[in-house]
């Protein structure tokens, strides 16, 4: 949270950096079938890891250690992770398609969201909806008190 840690993906491992001392500070065991997709909660206190074997590891950042549970997410590789504005909730995408949130601090699977390609996730402001942007198609606003879609545009046309 303090600006001083770089966490980065090394193929199957996550490396902590100290940007200061450009020192490595830890390494993070992840997973034999790779490391996808990263994110921090906002605060820094938590990092999350989206695998190869489907699942999503997390790590306590200030004890440096990982968290007793991971969270068997998806049935193929996650590609992407976002907290919430808050750091109590997470949302993760795989490679079929798929969005699953979760309840970062406990690892509680929530509710599956979505089912097309996503090129991105995010939360609202008020974290009360999460917005997908699907690969060339509309834009999904989901109600996350209901996991229903509320919001459909379409997307405009590249030029």
């Amino acid at each position: 949270s303090d600006g001083q840690l770089l966490a980065f993906v090394a193929k199957t491992d996550v490396v902590l950096w100290d940007v200061a001392s450009r020192q490595k500070v830890r390494t993070f065991q992840g997973s034999e079938r790779g490391l996808h997709a990263l994110a921090t909660d906002p605060t820094g206190d938590y990092l999350a890891a989206g695998t190869g074997d489907h699942k999503i590891l997390m790590w306590d950042m200030k004890t440096l250690q990982r968290r007793t549970f991971d969270m068997n997410a998806h049935a193929s590789p996650l590609e992407y992770l976002v907290f919430s504005p808050d750091g109590r909730s997470l949302l993760s995408s795989d490679e079929h398609h798929t969005v699953k949130a979760w309840q970062a601090t406990t690892g509680l699977f929530l509710c599956d969201l979505f089912h097309e390609p996503a090129v991105d996730i995010r939360f609202s402001v008020d974290q009360r909806r999460m917005v997908v942007l699907p690969v060339g198609k509309h834009t999904e606003v989901y109600d996350l008190m209901v996991a229903e879609p509320v919001t459909r545009r379409e997307a405009l046309p590249r030029k």
